[in-house]
């Protein structure tokens, strides 16, 4: 009777063991189901790390995110009219083909981000003054706020824009920056990283008198975050969310050695099969 008591007591708490991982599985999915999961539509661009890498702060406020990845502003204006995402990233013409389109059910709820558009010269061709671009070949994609931005920005500066030459190009970068190096532009209007990557390989730079960016009257503001208007019913789902997006923001701006694994998806998926 006494071994029977023993192997009883021996096999009770071998068999508790058994279910316990078992049983924190099922809390695990449980926990997860409880989670409000909020869709966010955004390109897989650099300056979008804290969207990104926001998970681990939306899990305070219980909130999982689910990234779309979706490319252009269009397409994300989309997604959000037709309830595909609940949150996206949009541009600041955004707001005002909305309003030409009569579309009522999104909304903007948060800015994103300063700068990350500017101006840049060929090497070789001096600009001295926002006048000094009356003449000049300037690239610019059509309909981007970066040329928007500009444009802004020169008559702000007393510059006569009839008097640039201005030249539509794409918003894709690659045969822009060789046109400026082959010196079929003079300068080119486009967003990071593509400027950068001009400036980076040494043959255009930035030319000190024209930021885009800094014009007092306009600024640099870039990028804004709109919701669809079913989400933003929730309010204490739209107000943590907002609220995690700060905290993601503070940390990476803090720990810039996190943001650069979060905005390179290379070294991500690396970090993940040596996991």
């Amino acid at each position: 009777m006494r071994l029977r008591w023993i192997a009883a007591a021996v096999m009770i708490p071998a068999t508790m063991m058994l279910m316990a991982p078992g049983r924190q599985d099922s809390a695990a999915r449980a926990q997860q189901v409880s989670k409000k999961v909020v869709r966010i539509a955004s390109a897989r661009g650099v300056i979008f790390y804290p969207l990104w890498g926001m998970e681990p702060f939306a899990k305070k406020y219980g909130i999982h995110t689910e990234m779309i990845p979706i490319m252009t502003n269009a397409d994300q204006q989309r997604a959000l009219q037709t309830g595909g995402a609940d949150v996206a990233t949009q541009g600041y013409v955004n707001p005002a083909i909305m309003a030409e389109q009569n579309v009522t059910n999104v909304k903007i709820i948060s800015g994103l981000y300063l700068g990350g558009q500017n101006l840049i010269m060929r090497k070789g061709v001096e600009l001295k003054s926002w006048k000094d671009l009356e003449g000049k070949k300037i690239g610019r994609a059509p309909g981007t706020f970066a040329q928007v931005l500009f444009m802004l920005a020169a008559e702000a500066n007393n510059v006569d824009v009839s008097k640039i030459n201005l030249v539509n190009v794409t918003a894709v970068g690659t045969a822009e920056l060789q046109a400026l190096k082959n010196g079929d532009l003079d300068g080119l209007v486009m967003f990071s990283p593509t400027v950068d990557r001009g400036v980076v390989e040494g043959y255009a730079y930035y030319p000190p008198c024209c930021d885009i960016s800094s014009t007092a009257k306009f600024g640099g503001r870039n990028q804004l975050l709109g919701a669809n208007t079913d989400f933003l019913k929730d309010r204490q789902t739209a107000v943590n969310f907002l609220k995690a997006y700060l905290d993601s923001e503070k940390y990476y701006l803090e720990h810039r050695d996190k943001a650069i694994e979060v905005a390179n998806p290379v070294h991500r998926c690396q970090q993940g099969r040596r996991r």
